[in-house]
């Protein structure tokens, strides 16, 4: 349950009103990219050899082509933490038909996805945006691997599930008697699903800090 050790006004605490006391506030990453559309070119994953994610980042910087590397902070053992590639051996990248091309032609490159509709497009931007929130969440809240998505269908659970543009799939699966929020990352263009386990304080204190 809430305990109010923290109901007191401090520069790293913000207040919440729906608890009614000041919560611990949560700054966001600002290594990690706000990412943008932008016009006549094309989110798309690259992959390349799993550890060569970040040389694959450092050249397509080289080469003017906007690029998005997400690390994620992950539980190694033992309370132990890594930030490391979110997912191994994938970049992303907002490329024209010449940078397709130029890419193509580096080493490091394993593939390049053809993206055929609008409808695909729009799922690969709108995984990318859920990866930087995931991204921002686990540098708090370290994120667990799910191999399939169980939502509980108890009448105590509340689901809400989050859309960007209609796409994506991001649900918030709460209890509050059981004090507890799960939130899914349910990413299709690399089939993966991560789910984080917080407290409701927690899911809180990331609501309320805008790291959502």
């Amino acid at each position: 349950m809430y305990t109010r050790t923290a109901d007191t006004k401090t520069a790293d605490r913000i207040y919440d009103p729906y608890l009614g006391l000041y919560i611990k506030k949560l700054l966001p990453d600002p290594g990690i990219p706000i990412l943008r559309k932008i016009a006549d070119k094309i989110w798309t994953p690259i992959y390349t050899v799993s550890g060569s994610e970040k040389r694959l980042a450092d050249t397509l910087r080289q080469n003017h082509i906007s690029n998005y590397y997400p690390r994620i902070c992950s539980i190694i053992s033992n309370r132990k933490y890594e930030n490391k590639p979110f997912f191994p051996g994938v970049v992303f990248a907002a490329l024209t038909a010449e940078d397709r091309k130029i890419m193509n032609e580096n080493f490091l490159v394993r593939e390049i996805p053809e993206i055929r509709n609008s409808e695909t497009e729009e799922h690969i931007f709108a995984d990318i945006c859920f990866m930087t929130m995931a991204e921002h969440i686990s540098r708090f809240y370290p994120f667990t691997f799910e191999k399939e998505f169980r939502c509980p269908q108890l009448a105590a659970w509340k689901v809400t599930p989050m859309t960007i543009d209609g796409f994506g799939d991001c649900r918030f699966v709460s209890n509050e008697e059981e004090n507890i929020t799960q939130i899914y990352f349910n990413f299709k263009t690399i089939a993966k699903i991560i789910k984080f386990n917080l407290t409701l304080y927690q899911f809180r204190s990331l609501l309320v800090s805008k790291v959502l």
